[in-house]
C-alpha cells in the first residue's frame, strides 16, 4: 500500500544526507589560508545530485545533452559568472598542458659527471645490543629477555605427576596470578579465596591448561605460600600496603663496553665463581634489560628484590637451595637485578640514597619448598657486599677495575 509518509521521512534523510556533505564542502573550502585549487568539468555519473559543490553550483542537475540537463556551455556561464561577481577573488583558467617528458631530461653529455668517491677513514663503533640476564647466561644478544618462568626448570621426574602442571606453562602461570593478584585478599590463605578464582582459571586458559579443581588448587596453593611466607623486614607480602612494592618492574641500563672474562673473574673474587668458556663473546654493549618479579620496601626503609621460582628440587634445605641458586647462574640473575634497583633508587632519591643502608638483598621463594609461618623453609636471602653493586655498577658502565 501507498504511504506518503515513507516519501517524506526518505526526503527528509536524502535532504540530512545533502546538508552534511555541504557542511564538509565548507569547512573543506574555508580552512585555506593563501589559495584554493579546483578542478571541475563535465560528469556522467548517474547520482541526479552528484557531488555537493556540483549540486550547489548547478541545482542538482547533470552535465550531458538529454533533456532537462544542464550543458557544457551552462556550466562554462555559471561558473564565469561566479568569478565575475567575486571581486577577483575567483579565477577560471584552463588546465595547462602536460610538460612533455623529453624536455624535463637533459642530454647524458650536458650532465655534470658525480664527484669520485670518498674513501670511509672513520671506525665504525662496537655492534650495540640488547642483552637480559638469560642472554649473559646463554652469550648471545637477544630482543627479549625471559619473563616469569621462562628461565626456570620445573619438569619433575615423578612418572605419575600431571606433566601439564610443571614446566615454563605452568611456571608462568603461577607469575601471572603474583603479578595482578589483590595481596589483602591472600592474607593468611592457605587455599585460593572465592574472589580470586576467576584471576586463577584466567591465567590457566591463556597459558593454555587445564582449568579444573586440581589445577587451580595447585595454582592457588604456591601463590598462597608466596604470600603468607615472612620475609626480610617485613610479616608477609599479603601485608605489605600498597605503594610498598612494585610488580613486575621492568628495566633497562646502560652497559659500557663490557669485557666478559674480566667480569666474572671478578665476581670470582666476591666469592660468585662461574666458569666462562673461551669460545664465547667477550663484549658486550648496549642496554641490560630485565624484569624484577617483585621489588619492595620495609619497614626500615630497606628495598628488596624478590624473585619466585617453581623449580622442583629434592629438597628445600639451605644447602640444596645454594646449590640451585648457583648451578643455574641465579645469583648472577640477582646481582643484575641489585644493580638495577641501585640505579633507579639513585635517580629517585638522588643524594639520599645510602646503598649501604638502603638496598636490602635478594630473596628467592622457591615455591613449592615454601611452609608459611617458616621463614627458612624454600627461602633463599643474600646481601652482597655493597663494594661488589657498587663496583658491578661501575663494570657494566664500561668501567674498569
Amino acid at each position: 500500500l501507498r504511504d506518503d509518509r515513507h516519501a517524506d521521512w526518505e526526503q527528509e534523510e536524502q535532504l540530512a544526507e545533502r546538508n552534511e556533505e555541504l557542511r564538509l564542502l565548507y569547512v573543506g573550502l574555508t580552512r585555506a589560508q593563501y589559495a584554493l585549487h579546483i578542478v571541475w568539468g563535465v560528469s556522467r555519473s548517474e547520482d541526479f545530485n552528484g557531488s555537493a559543490l556540483r549540486w550547489l553550483l548547478h541545482g542538482g542537475q547533470r552535465g550531458g545533452s538529454k533533456k532537462g540537463e544542464v550543458k557544457p556551455g551552462e556550466i562554462d556561464a555559471r561558473i564565469d559568472r561566479l568569478a565575475a561577481d567575486s571581486a577577483g577573488s575567483i579565477v577560471v583558467r584552463d588546465i595547462p598542458d602536460p610538460i612533455p617528458a623529453s624536455s624535463l631530461l637533459r642530454p647524458l653529455a650536458e650532465m655534470t659527471p658525480p664527484p669520485a668517491p670518498r674513501t670511509v677513514a672513520r671506525v665504525l663503533p662496537e655492534p650495540f645490543g640488547q642483552y637480559s640476564f638469560s642472554s649473559l647466561r646463554a652469550q648471545h644478544r637477544e630482543l627479549l629477555p625471559a619473563r616469569g618462568a621462562d628461565d626456570e626448570t620445573a619438569i619433575s621426574a615423578d612418572p605419575d605427576e600431571d606433566r601439564s602442571l610443571s614446566g615454563p606453562d605452568f611456571g608462568n602461570t603461577v607469575h601471572d596470578v603474583l603479578e595482578t593478584a589483590d595481596f589483602d585478599a591472600w592474607r593468611n590463605a592457605i587455599a585460593p579465596p572465592p574472589q580470586e578464582m576467576d584471576r586463577l582459571r584466567e591465567a590457566l586458559q591463556r597459558r593454555g591448561l587445564p582449568q579444573n579443581d586440581n589445577a587451580t588448587m595447585q595454582v592457588g596453593a604456591l601463590v598462597a605460600r608466596a604470600l603468607n611466607t615472612p620475609l626480610p623486614g617485613i610479616a608477609t607480602l599479603a601485608e605489605l600496603m600498597p605503594g610498598h612494592y612494585v610488580r613486575e618492574m621492568e628495566f633497562h641500563f646502560r652497559l659500557g663496553a663490557v669485557r666478559l672474562p674480566q667480569l666474572f673473574e671478578r665476581l670470582a673474587r666476591y666469592g660468585y665463581p662461574r666458569a666462562y668458556p673461551a669460545s664465547r663473546q667477550e663484549r658486550m654493549k648496549g642496554l641490560m634489560h630485565g624484569y624484577i618479579d617483585l621489588l619492595y620496601r620495609d619497614r626500615e626503609g630497606r628495598y628488596f628484590v624478590v624473585d619466585y621460582k617453581t623449580n622442583r628440587l629434592p629438597d628445600y634445605s639451605s644447602a640444596t637451595l645454594t646449590e640451585a641458586i648457583r648451578g643455574h647462574d641465579y645469583d648472577l640473575q640477582y646481582l643484575i637485578y641489585l644493580v638495577a634497583a641501585q640505579r633507579w633508587l639513585k635517580l629517585r632519591l638522588g643524594g639520599r640514597y645510602d646503598g649501604e643502608r638502603q638496598l636490602g638483598g635478594a630473596v628467592y621463594l622457591f615455591l613449592r619448598g615454601l611452609k608459611p609461618g617458616d621463614a627458612v623453609a624454600g627461602v633463599y636471602c643474600d646481601r652482597p657486599p655493597q663494594a661488589l653493586i657498587d663496583r658491578l655498577d661501575h663494570w657494566f658502565d664500561g668501567g674498569e677495575a
